[in-house]
């Protein structure tokens, strides 16, 4: 994790190598994944009871890849945090359904790698307030934060 100070009471949070660390981990074919507008789907949390289990090496690999973006997600990446959280109910029994949403979830991240989180403070008269920017999006539906 790299903190960058940016000026007037700003930093930034760059996680950059560590993303791509986790998504190496799941995979060599990241490079043709397509798209996608969001972490996850609004089904997210409709479990597929018939969906095959995985195991052995694939579960092992699913286990850690959820883990790294557990960290990521509280560190520097609020967007994919409801997704990972999600996961680590999953990481028990994954399934084939669980290995496509964290797929999607690694599909989001590659494609917005670069994407700072940046936090910091404005002055209004004498009254400091912190700030945090994020793009959020629950259920796959986009939300904006009250003022």
């Amino acid at each position: 994790m790299m903190i960058r100070f940016i000026g007037e009471g700003k930093f930034e949070i760059d996680m950059t190598e560590y993303q791509r660390e986790s998504i190496t981990a799941f995979g060599k074919d990241y490079k043709s994944w397509k798209n996608v507008a969001a972490p996850a789907t609004k089904h997210l949390h409709n479990i597929n009871q018939h969906s095959r289990k995985i195991d052995g090496e694939k579960k092992e690999i699913f286990h850690s890849v959820v883990s790294k973006n557990l960290w990521i997600a509280k560190r520097g990446r609020p967007d994919i945090d409801l997704a990972m959280s999600f996961l680590c109910t999953r990481v028990s029994e994954p399934t084939m359904e669980d290995w496509r949403t964290l797929r999607r979830v690694l599909q989001y991240m590659y494609q917005t790698i670069h994407e700072k989180r940046v936090i910091g403070t404005n002055k209004k008269d004498t009254e400091t307030t912190k700030q945090s920017y994020a793009d959020i999006v629950h259920g796959g539906k986009a939300e904006r934060p009250a003022k």
